[in-house]
């Protein structure tokens, strides 16, 4: 099956978890993976369910046909249609936003933090490397610097910088209360588990505190298993399941406890989806394909119980080679799932325009499939990020300029879920993620501090947790660092002691726990 879109059309309308997921195996930023990959990824998305014309609203997994690959076809092109008239942006109210919003700045390649009023923010990493990818548990980051030589799973909190793991990495996940990550590892490695010579490839967990990787879930010959987006209660991961041989893409539910165990929704070719606030459900959105047949199977919406893996029919698509009927979606995306069984969903209509850039409008849908809110206007979106309790969100849009143009975003939006009120926020980029207070904000937040001292001339060596200190000395204005070198030397213990003094902290010019956290929070 291949999906309808080409050009800008047929990637960019993806979720962050897909651009994230795939800058992550191929080794790209995400503001530069459309444009570098975009002739592979026209033939190796399907994002989409295959649930054909099921007999009841409500059908169990194991009735339904399995997905079978078909021969790709290639879309026609047409003319970028005119976006429709933009609501002025509102002026900025405090706390606009439900927490303050963690991105990944497209242009610098670090992760910015932007305050709940939305009009203020401030750099949190500072890295040499851009980083490729990362998730958040209240103050406590985990992410993924690119090398060319490998990557580096790194974890950013209360408690200081540790890079945990440094190999073929990709995907980092963090659970709830910042207590474990996990991560794909796509490449076997020597000497990762004990006992064994080479270690299989698939998703592993690590203790936030470090010690060794333990695997999770092992690759399953052709299928690849990546992390994708943990339950808001930490006790599953929803992960992301390739069978790279036939190009499929489905979605497994992976149970956290001991023994773990795990549900491979083997009869879904996927799609766009998310956790319900419960963690009981999961909501599917999905783009339209097409078959060898000549047959389009066009978007639908359903939702999974997490526990049974009954799925719910809300939208079932049109299936067929004639034109699509007036209710007829080409894509879901971005699908949030509220209390009372409704969604609210951006969409594009079945008769929309191949080949152009994909706009999307805000719908809102109840659990039996009628559209009771349907979006006035248009936007062109990457991906979004829903407030917890639905009362809106905050999207990520791109320029509109035609395939052959680079991808450049356009300013963060909050847009309520009804989509009437739109305000333009202070920053730009991919990934986002909210910052809420959690557990990991306590005072065992210094127990596996490691401290950092001046280094004599002769004994000193490049440390990066140093590089780290030396920017984010010389980002509060402290310029006596000098160059970023990595080297505790003079300079930077002068820099310290005098960020110290400032802050009426012991002036030891050694980084201790406390004058981190008076530099990280």
């Amino acid at each position: 099956m291949t999906n309808l879109r080409s050009g800008r059309s047929s990637l960019r309308q993806t979720s962050s978890i897909w651009i994230t997921r795939v800058a992550g195996i191929v080794g790209v930023q995400p503001a530069a993976l459309l444009p570098a990959l975009l002739p592979a990824l026209q033939r190796a998305f399907f994002f989409a369910l295959v649930l054909l014309l099921a007999a009841c609203s409500a059908t169990p997994l194991s009735s339904l046909p399995s997905p079978t690959p078909t021969t790709a076809i290639v879309s026609p092109s047409a003319p970028t249609p005119a976006l429709a008239a933009t609501v002025a942006p509102a002026a900025m109210p405090k706390g606009l936003l439900p927490a303050p919003l963690y991105f990944l700045d497209a242009r610098d390649g670090q992760i910015w933090l932007l305050a709940a009023d939305g009009d203020s923010k401030r750099q949190i990493t500072f890295e040499r490397l851009p980083i490729r990818d990362f998730a958040a548990a209240g103050t406590t980051l985990v992410y993924v610097l690119e090398d060319t030589a490998t990557k580096i799973v790194v974890l950013l909190g209360p408690g200081g910088r540790r890079e945990l793991f440094s190999g073929p990495a990709a995907a980092p996940r963090i659970a709830p209360d910042a207590s474990e990550v996990f991560y794909r590892v796509d490449e076997a490695v020597d000497g990762l588990i004990v006992g064994q010579d080479s270690a299989p490839t698939g998703i592993y967990r690590q203790g936030s505190n470090g010690g060794r990787p333990g695997l999770l879930h092992a690759d399953e010959g052709d299928r690849h298993f990546s992390p994708l987006v943990l339950a808001p209660d930490g006790t599953r991961l929803l992960a992301l399941a390739i069978d790279n041989n036939v190009q499929i893409r489905q979605l497994a539910v992976i149970g956290l406890g001991n023994p773990t165990q795990s549900t491979l929704l083997d009869q879904l070719l996927c799609c766009d989806a998310s956790w319900s606030s419960d963690s009981a459900q999961i909501v599917i959105g999905s783009s339209a394909v097409s078959t060898a047949a000549g047959e389009i199977i066009y978007g639908g919406l359903w939702v999974i119980d997490a526990v049974n893996g009954v799925a719910t029919t809300v939208i079932e698509p049109f299936v067929g080679s004639e034109a699509a009927p007036a209710d007829a979606y080409l894509q879901f995306s971005a699908p949030y799932l509220f209390e009372d069984g409704s969604i609210a969903v951006f969409s594009a209509p079945g008769d929309y325009p191949l080949g152009s850039d994909l706009l999307q409008t805000l719908d809102r849908f109840t659990a039996g499939g009628e559209r009771i809110v349907a979006g006035a206007e248009v936007f062109p979106l990457l991906s979004a990020l829903w407030a917890p309790d639905g009362r809106g969100g905050v999207i990520v849009r791109y320029v509109p300029a035609g395939a052959a143009a680079p991808l450049e975003f356009q300013p963060l939006l909050w847009l309520s879920d009804d989509g009437a009120r739109q305000v333009e926020l202070d920053g730009s980029g991919s990934a986002l993620a909210w910052r809420f207070a959690s557990p990991d904000d306590n005072p065992d937040d210094c127990a596996a501090f490691a401290p950092l001292s001046f280094q004599p001339e002769a004994e000193r060596r490049f440390d990066s947790n140093v590089a780290d200190l030396q920017a984010r000395l010389i980002a509060r204005g402290y310029t006596q660092v000098g160059s970023i070198d990595g080297f505790f030397g003079e300079q930077t213990r002068a820099a310290l002691q005098a960020f110290q003094n400032d802050h009426n902290l012991a002036t030891s010019g050694s980084l201790d726990c406390a004058s981190w956290q008076k530099l990280f929070l």
